[in-house]
């Protein structure tokens, strides 16, 4: 009986010794738990904390980058004293480039696109591209005066003209003319392009004149004359989508005119489309817009462009947009605000 008490009373000794120990080491890996759950905790502060800041800076610094390339790069001009050195017709003033153009990180329309690296253009390759855009649209509309196109009747009153090259059908050309009356034809012009302006700068406007999912944003406003804008056409489930890097730009000339370009610059780096989405850079496109007073009450309006819109189909798809968007232009912008039949 004794010995049989003297192993209870052991055991209980064993079993209240073990299960101190397993207390003990069990309070310590609570205590190390926890230690280790409060570091966990302040490295994702840590860390929220760091990308807040991040991304206030990179915000920062590209809204610095961006007044920095509106107000330090060059102005595009028109100016009198270099009337002699430049053509009759579009004179801008030669720039001083004061600085080379910096660039910063974005999204090409959604925060899903892959980011790409942007540089500021320089105001003297915008005026470059201008000038070469400029004498292309010279051409097409000597192409036209000469009869070279053909002429399409019957576009809601204005003359319209279109050519397709026959050794590259995805390559169009057109034209539309016509001559408006206004109660004064300088008020008409600025009227016009002060409204064209504001349409292609607010990517709500700018939505409404497409039928197709047309999304916008000025990157660069390089100047009073001139910016720089991303656009992507997509079909209503976006897995199609076109999109350009575009140069706005307004050229005043000697004799009162004044034109409006888009024109495409071939970006310098394309991010990689995410697999589900099929996406297409269009490289060489070119709009124009003319807006010429014959006298004191009438202005002609020549638009047109060409494009190389990489296949027959895409070119069919382009007209039609271009088209349908131009009529809803002279919907918005033209202060009769009719499209007429005559």
């Amino acid at each position: 009986m004794r010995c049989c008490k003297q192993l209870r009373v052991a055991l209980k000794h064993y079993h209240d010794a073990t299960r101190s120990r397993l207390e003990e080491r069990l309070l310590n890996n609570q205590d190390q738990l926890l230690e280790l759950w409060d570091e966990y905790i302040q490295t994702l502060e840590l860390q929220h904390a760091i990308t807040h800041e991040n991304q206030l800076l990179t915000e920062r610094i590209d809204e610095f980058l961006m007044l920095e390339c509106r107000l330090l790069l060059p102005e595009f001009h028109n100016s009198d004293e270099d009337a002699g050195n430049q053509s009759d017709e579009m004179r801008p003033a030669e720039p001083t480039e004061l600085f080379d153009a910096r660039g910063f990180w974005t999204h090409f329309m959604d925060e899903y696109d892959a980011p790409f690296y942007f540089e500021c253009y320089r105001a003297s390759e915008c005026r470059a591209i201008l000038q070469r855009s400029y004498q292309t649209m010279v051409d097409d509309i000597q192409r036209v005066a000469s009869h070279e196109w053909g002429l399409h009747s019957g576009c809601f009153g204005w003359k319209g003209y279109g050519q397709v090259d026959a050794t590259n059908p995805a390559l169009v050309r057109f034209q539309f003319i016509k001559r408006l009356r206004a109660a004064s034809s300088a008020n008409l012009v600025a009227e016009m392009t002060r409204e064209t302006s504001r349409i292609f700068h607010s990517s709500k406007l700018y939505g409404r004149l497409y039928g197709m999912r047309m999304e916008s944003q000025v990157l660069q406003r390089v100047n009073d004359h001139a910016s720089v804008i991303l656009q992507s056409l997509s079909d209503e489930h976006r897995t199609l989508s076109l999109r350009s890097i575009m140069l706005f730009g307004r050229v005043e000339e000697s004799d009162k005119s004044t034109t409006i370009m888009n024109v495409v610059i071939p970006p310098r780096s394309v991010p990689r489309p995410p697999p589900e989405r099929m996406i297409l850079y269009i490289h060489d496109c070119l709009i124009y817009m003319r807006l010429t007073p014959v006298n004191d009450e009438e202005v002609d309006v020549v638009y047109g462009g060409h494009a190389d819109c990489l296949s027959p189909e895409l070119a069919r798809i382009c007209v039609l947009e271009s088209v349908s968007s131009f009529f809803r232009w002279v919907q918005h912008v033209v202060p009769q605000r009719l499209v007429t039949s005559e």
